[in-house]
């Protein structure tokens, strides 16, 4: 199966401001628009193995907090740029054959991810006691995924999985270069 996909995301913000709060920045009104194509795969290679995979490019505005801040430890930054990430992901899904009237499905996957994040809003220390949402140029993000599912009886459950992540600053600033 092959899966193409295309989402339009329209971000329309209004801030009228307040004539008691003296922060000019915050007032005015902003739009973002975003075309995210995606593309996932999926091919039965036979015997219960399942090649799968995706790729796409997203979006993530700025939240609340981060444009406003919160209870005066988070101050707040009205200029932020939105995180914009290109992704993909593959990998192997089987699932095993030999099923009866007890084990009823046994699954095992495993995935490989991959994001490059341009703008990333990172909190940055702007005081003893207070931290500012700000870009930095992006972040690399890569990892590994196992996830085991087996079936009992059709009534129980039991599932678990393990991932393994490395996010890396990809700035160059030389104060964060290599971690986030």
């Amino acid at each position: 199966s092959l899966v193409p996909g295309v989402r339009w995301e329209l971000f329309h913000d209004r801030f009228p401001g307040d004539p008691r709060v003296r922060v000019p920045a915050v007032a005015g009104t902003r739009t973002h628009d975003y075309v995210s194509p995606r593309l996932g795969l999926r091919v039965d290679l036979g015997g219960g193995v399942t090649f799968l995979g995706n790729g796409g490019r997203s979006a993530r505005v700025p939240n609340l907090t981060e444009l406003f801040g919160r209870n005066g430890v988070i101050e707040g930054n009205a200029g932020l740029r939105p995180e914009v990430a290109t992704s993909w992901d593959a990998g192997i899904r089987a699932r095993s054959p030999w099923t009866s009237a007890v084990l009823t499905d046994a699954t095992l996957e495993y995935a490989y991810f991959s994001s490059d994040v341009d703008d990333v809003i990172v909190l940055v220390r702007s005081s003893v006691n207070g931290f500012k949402p700000e870009n930095i140029a992006g972040a690399t993000i890569r990892g590994h995924e196992v996830a085991l599912r087996v079936a009992l009886l059709d009534r129980l459950l039991l599932t678990t999985n393990y991932t393994h992540q490395d996010a890396l600053d990809a700035s160059g600033d030389p104060n964060y270069e290599g971690v986030l």
